[in-house]
């Protein structure tokens, strides 16, 4: 195997658990300023 390989797959995990946070930070941030609003 490649050194790119491993390192393409752990950006792809990485970039994968990113969205999700990113998502359900965006989720928290809307549902907090509907509240407050």
């Amino acid at each position: 195997m490649t050194p790119l390989g491993p390192t393409a797959f752990a950006l792809l995990v990485w970039g994968s658990i990113a969205l999700v946070l990113a998502s359900f930070a965006y989720l928290a941030y809307q549902l907090g300023r509907d509240v407050r609003a």
